[in-house]
């Protein structure tokens, strides 16, 4: 959950007051951040087993058919 801001009278503000808002700000940083610990994990046993990289291409391939549509 992020944040919310209001315009009020032409003037952004926040509801910083709020305890609730900063436990949801902080545990929206929090699930961010085990998410990206999970994606380099799994990044790394792929270059660790070998697995090409999904947006190269292959060598093999003619210049024809590599810019096909």
């Amino acid at each position: 959950m992020r944040q919310m801001s209001t315009l009020v009278k032409r003037n952004r503000k926040t509801d910083d007051n709020n305890s609730i808002g900063w436990d949801a700000m902080i545990r929206d940083a929090k699930k961010r951040i085990e998410d990206l610990k999970f994606s380099i994990e799994l990044f790394e046993k792929k270059k660790a087993a070998g697995d090409r990289w999904p947006g190269a291409q292959l060598t093999n391939h003619a210049e024809a058919q590599q810019h096909s549509v």
